[in-house]
């Protein structure tokens, strides 16, 4: 005898040791008290198989949300990436569009040597910056595309990385104005 109520070997029901007792229990019916102790075992079994398949029902109705949600986020996320792509190549135009006013500035006539000295230190910390920017967004872009994969929510990137300026506020060189970024 087993401790479940009812099993099912090689096609075969057997009963546990509750079912006996309960039977024996029911001793006063005769020859029914085993066919009503098993019957009301099998039931028995069935509600709670169908609990069970309720409960698997239920768990994979969340795991299929949760897959959905997922679903939505990486979306929300690819959107998101392509958004700041968008954006990086924005800051990286207007960066070079710095960088060839600026050399147009130094070979124009007139120019002195200290604007010239101011152009040359300008265009070396935007190149470095440029150079920069795009390491660093791609960095970004590649941990968003990490986070989207791997199931991570939103990528954090953090808008768009504002370059540093030439110099990287180490006290070199006179602050510099204007020029859209």
């Amino acid at each position: 005898m087993t401790n479940q109520l009812a099993t099912v070997a090689n096609g075969r029901v057997a009963f546990g040791d509750a079912v006996a007792r309960v039977a024996e229990s029911l001793s006063p019916l005769g020859a029914a008290a085993r066919i009503i102790a098993e019957s009301t075992a099998c039931t028995v079994a069935m509600k709670e198989l169908d609990v069970a398949g309720r409960r698997i029902d239920a768990d994979t109705e969340v795991t299929l949300t949760r897959l959905a949600n997922r679903r939505t986020d990486a979306a929300a996320s690819l959107r998101e990436l392509r958004r700041q792509v968008g954006r990086t190549d924005l800051t990286a135009e207007a960066l070079r569009q710095c960088i060839r006013n600026m050399q147009r500035a130094l070979g124009r006539r007139g120019t002195t040597p200290d604007e010239a000295r101011v152009y040359a230190e300008l265009i070396h910390g935007f190149s470095a910056d440029l150079l920069s920017h795009h390491s660093q967004q791609g960095s970004q872009v590649l941990t968003g595309i990490d986070m989207v994969l791997n199931g991570d929510a939103a990528p954090r990137l953090a808008g768009s990385a504002a370059p540093r300026r030439a110099g990287g506020g180490r006290g070199r060189g006179p602050v510099r104005g204007g020029g859209s970024r």
